[in-house]
């Protein structure tokens, strides 16, 4: 058998819509290590017993995405790290798993139940309207910064040098503050 990743994933998935399970087969296996990477940035649940929850939650994603996925969309390891990147933040977000949100570029800030970013508590922070955009929508709604963009016709780059700018501001806020 050859390496996982000299399998094409178009070739896998249309495999796997002809009802191929050697295909389901092959692209769970492979996919494992995207899932599990993405799990390993929760520092916090390395050692909660949560990880084989979370594995088998995104293996769920991983099966829904390789029905919804279409060409068009961009690459399939795309289309579901931020499928999966989704599904951990509505997770996290439940206490089940954690108060904690995940994050793209910090991997955790506390939510509005431990006085942080998601409530009111940080708001006074961003007097731009396009923070008070970032703000609300992806920090409290969790909405993607692509669909922010989409809906506020701002182009994606902006939104991302604002968000980085924003999360620069709360950690200094939060490192004078100590």
């Amino acid at each position: 058998m050859k390496s996982l990743f000299l399998y094409n994933d178009y070739e896998l998935i249309y495999y796997i819509r002809d009802g191929s399970e050697m295909a389901l087969a092959i692209i769970i296996k492979k996919y494992d290590l995207v899932i599990y990477g993405l799990i390993q940035k929760i520092p916090y649940l390395k050692l909660s017993g949560k990880i084989d929850d979370l594995m088998q939650e995104g293996r769920m994603v991983l099966i829904k995405c390789l029905y919804s996925f279409r060409s068009e969309y961009g690459s399939f390891y795309g289309y579901f790290s931020v499928a999966m990147r989704n599904k951990l933040h509505k997770l996290l977000k439940n206490k089940y798993y954690s108060s904690y949100i995940l994050m793209e570029d910090v991997s955790m800030l506390p939510d509005e139940s431990n006085g942080g970013i998601n409530g009111s508590k940080y708001r006074f922070l961003f007097n731009e309207h396009i923070e008070k955009i970032i703000y609300e929508e992806f920090f409290v709604n969790g909405f993607s910064l692509i669909s922010i963009a989409d809906n506020y016709n701002i182009t994606y780059s902006e939104i991302i040098k604002v968000k980085n700018r924003m999360l620069r501001k709360l950690k200094t806020y939060l490192d004078t503050s100590k």
